[in-house]
């Protein structure tokens, strides 16, 4: 893994996050178990995004990045269309997810010919 001058903002960030929550459960009314899963969703997202950061090495594989983004969004955007076209009210990810999953699968689906090389 390649270091980084965004490792402390992004641990910051989480920490931040993380007092704010537990000052907000003891002295206001936060539903802890949303909570708990909006940090999850936070950590993975961190996680992809230094999965990502550390598969691009040089400027042929910084295309292949930003070209493969392009397309993955291309597909969730028809697939939005698609559920549009269907009736749905709003895009939803596989059943029993919510809607923010498709984050996550398209950053994923776009760092994975970058990881390969």
């Amino acid at each position: 893994m390649r270091p980084t001058n965004l490792a402390l903002p992004l641990v910051s960030l989480l920490l931040v996050s993380l007092l704010s929550s537990i000052f907000n459960s003891i002295y206001g009314n936060l539903d802890l178990e949303k909570c708990f899963f909006r940090h999850i969703k936070l950590i993975e997202c961190l996680a992809i995004f230094v999965v990502i950061l550390n598969s691009i090495r040089d400027r042929q594989s910084a295309k292949a990045m930003i070209y493969m983004m392009v397309i993955t969004g291309g597909l969730v955007g028809v697939y939005g269309i698609l559920q549009g076209i269907e009736g749905a009210g709003k895009v939803t990810g596989p059943p029993g997810e919510t809607s923010n999953i498709l984050v996550p699968i398209t950053c994923l689906g776009s760092a994975s010919p970058c990881a390969s090389s």
